[in-house]
């Protein structure tokens, strides 16, 4: 979660150094942390209140960890690249940083779709045999990883009912 805080909101390279620089200048230009700062008093009461209770919890496990010359001597450990890296502190979460990880991870996801159109325009004209060979983005050991459900997939889970549709 603290690489991808720093990633929304601009600080990467205050990790990894000058080569996180193009990163930081695209997540500033477009404002993910902004944004979400700018969106959190336009919530709903129970909106905020979810956002307010997940950052509690998130902030119950890093008021826990211990930092002793950069290293960690609690049950609740940074993960190791943090511990390599040198992090001696790490900020509160806030209901901003969940925003804007959203933000972040929804433009993360949309960025193939239109490989992903293709590949499935190509099967559909019977190409299907050929796809790996034209559009090799997924290999075939990564297509088992598809989160999109079809009644068969639904019938095996036993969550297959007419009503589903």
């Amino acid at each position: 979660m603290e690489r991808m805080r720093r990633v929304y909101r601009g600080t990467a390279s205050e990790l990894f150094g000058e080569d996180a620089l193009p990163i930081d200048k695209m997540s500033r230009h477009v404002g993910f942390y902004r944004l979400a700062k700018e969106s959190v008093p336009l919530l709903r009461d129970e909106e905020k209140e979810i956002l307010d209770a997940y950052s509690a919890g998130v902030n119950a496990y890093l008021d826990n960890i211990s930092f002793i010359g950069g290293k960690t001597c609690s049950a609740n450990l940074l993960p190791p690249e943090l511990v390599v890296l040198g992090v001696k502190q790490l900020d509160p979460w806030e209901p901003a940083d969940t925003l804007a990880l959203a933000r972040l991870m929804g433009l993360q996801l949309s960025w193939n779709w239109s490989l992903d159109l293709t590949r499935e325009a190509v099967r559909q004209h019977g190409l299907g045999e050929f796809v790996e060979d034209l559009l090799p983005f997924t290999a075939a050991n990564l297509l088992d990883l598809v989160t999109i459900m079809d009644e068969d997939d639904l019938k095996r889970q036993g969550h297959w009912a007419d009503e589903t549709l």
